[in-house]
């Protein structure tokens, strides 16, 4: 029996019709749930809200067997001086070319994926001032078994100022400082994720990565006095958790839990910020068409520097929005 065939879904959100013969103990995820929710960290990715692990699409062997992209829409409330206000997020995942036909019991293949975010705060006269620019790219090697899938690449990653100004509101005559900060990760990724199992009357799904950065850069002009750098961190360890339940056959109630642990070469200083931590819960309703599904959410999230400041400053906030993703 092929792996297709054990496992026959395309994307996350169908995963209530399938994994029916997978089985995990429920008092373990919860137990990651908590974890994750409470005290995990890292610097914020752009990936952060999309998953689609591409190799267990159904596709034959053979140059980009398979192509897949999404846009995310959020408007947020509650983070520091608003610069969150909104995020805008683009996605684009390309399978570049698979060794093995999906009915092997084994997948091999490899991949490449495109992320970027653009935040905006709410201080011009039509209330949208583009702040930061964030990019990430991987390229990654996948296996894929019944069980579980594998993945190991590179991944780069990077942010650079829109308006180069800190603070500006086009609505006030108050002078700004320009400012840039200017920020680079990049190095070897590996992650596992499990195979879809029965959950709670619905499916769910454990993921987790590492990274190591060989270039971790933070430029800061006029330079800061905050020791808090990002040029310090060497690595993070990112683990989630996705739960899916169909409400009928076209609509499905899906939740996540997204967080980080990253480590440093030295210790992460910035006064009044406690614990560094990123992470991430939403609950989503999903409505699924035929090319493509819907997702409208409602998030919370936390970032333990919002890189649109000089200095380190931790950020929280809620959220509502849209995401367009394959099904």
């Amino acid at each position: 029996m092929g792996l297709h065939e054990i496992c026959p879904w395309q994307y996350y959100n169908s995963l209530a019709n399938i994994g029916n013969d997978q089985t995990m103990n429920v008092s373990s995820l919860a137990l990651l749930l908590v974890l994750a929710a409470s005290v995990a960290t890292s610097q914020v990715r752009v990936s952060r809200s999309w998953y689609h692990d591409i190799i267990r699409q159904p596709a034959p062997s053979g140059p980009i067997p398979a192509l897949a992209g999404g846009v995310e829409m959020f408007r947020s409330f509650g983070s520091v001086g608003n610069e969150q206000a909104w995020q805008f997020r683009l996605h684009a995942v390309a399978e570049l070319y698979r060794f093995t036909d999906s009915t092997d019991p084994v997948q091999w293949s490899t991949s490449a994926e495109f992320h970027h975010e653009l935040t905006a705060n709410p201080y011009s006269q039509i209330s949208f001032n583009p702040r930061t620019a964030r990019w990430e790219e991987q390229v990654l090697v996948h296996m894929a078994t019944t069980a579980a899938t594998f993945r190991a690449g590179w991944i780069h990653r990077c942010k650079h100022d829109v308006d180069n100004l800190e603070g500006s509101n086009e609505l006030t005559n108050e002078p700004t400082l320009p400012v840039q900060r200017t920020i680079i990760l990049t190095g070897p990724i590996v992650g596992a994720a499990t195979a879809p199992f029965n959950m709670l009357g619905g499916s769910g799904i454990l993921a987790a990565t590492t990274e190591w950065y060989a270039v971790a850069e933070d430029y800061r002009r006029p330079s800061s006095s905050s020791t808090a750098l990002l040029s310090d961190v060497q690595g993070a360890v990112t683990v989630q958790a996705r739960w899916n339940m169909a409400l009928s056959p076209a609509i499905s109630l899906q939740s996540t839990i997204w967080a980080s642990l990253p480590w440093f070469a030295a210790r992460y200083n910035a006064p009044s910020q406690g614990l560094p931590y990123d992470g991430r819960a939403e609950v989503a309703l999903s409505v699924r068409g035929s090319a493509a599904r819907l997702d409208l959410v409602l998030a919370a999230e936390r970032q333990f520097d919002e890189v649109a400041f000089l200095s380190g400053q931790a950020t929280s906030l809620v959220q509502v929005g849209l995401r367009f993703a394959p099904r």
